[in-house]
């Protein structure tokens, strides 16, 4: 067989190249005319209808959840109102929430820690203030000694609460709240110990200074 001429070896690649470009030729047309029904189905004006509807929606929602964090810390000071609560009121809610947690957790057992920050919700929940673990001065015939006075929990900065986990009260357990009463100047202290099987039996109020008929104001 002869060879195949200059002519006939450009063949099959001009053969290809025309329907190369007729395929880019219909992407092109196909790109242009979806391009054209998409501008003519949604008009500049609808697209920017839209983008305003769903920014307003956003808005929105993010005012209702504004408004429902209102509602809540509205319902938290409902609780209180009347001005500010004294310790007798704050003790109520210290004995509720103490049951709340022990019978939540399952009873005795566990490790105090665990019981004070179920404790710290609860009182949280209840819309109250509290310092955990605050430390307090201790001075020393004017001198400031270097280790401070640690109080497990400081309520509404009129009540000391102290937690315990231990199968019976101590009577030293009272004595050092009273101690922390004297210091700090504060007059009702709670003892709370779920340690035991029924903790409305483990919580006791230790007073300073201050008749018990004076907390009932």
């Amino acid at each position: 067989m002869g060879k195949l001429s200059n002519n006939e070896d450009q063949m099959p690649i001009n053969a290809k190249t025309p329907r190369r470009k007729g395929n880019q030729k219909e992407v092109l047309c196909a790109s242009a005319l979806w391009v054209n029904n998409f501008q003519r189905i949604f008009p500049a004006e609808k697209r920017l209808e839209s983008f305003n509807a769903k920014t307003l929606r956003r808005k929105e929602n993010q005012k209702c959840s504004t408004l429902r964090l209102c509602a809540f810390a509205l319902k938290l000071v409902s609780k209180h109102k009347g001005g500010a609560m004294n310790e007798n009121a704050i003790s109520q809610i210290v004995i509720k929430s103490a049951i709340e947690v022990h019978r939540t957790l399952g009873g005795p057992g566990l490790l105090e820690s665990v019981y004070e920050q179920a404790l710290i919700w609860e009182l949280n929940r209840e819309g109250l203030r509290i310092k955990q673990q605050s430390e307090i001065p201790v001075v020393y015939k004017g001198i400031l000694l270097p280790v401070p006075l640690r109080l497990d929990l400081t309520v509404e900065d009129l009540v000391i609460v102290e937690c315990k986990a231990t199968m019976e009260n101590h009577p030293i357990f009272e004595s050092q709240l009273l101690t922390y009463l004297r210091i700090t100047g504060l007059h009702l202290g709670m003892l709370v110990n779920f340690g035991f099987p029924i903790v409305s039996r483990g919580i006791s109020r230790v007073v300073n200074k201050l008749d018990e008929m004076q907390l009932r104001r």
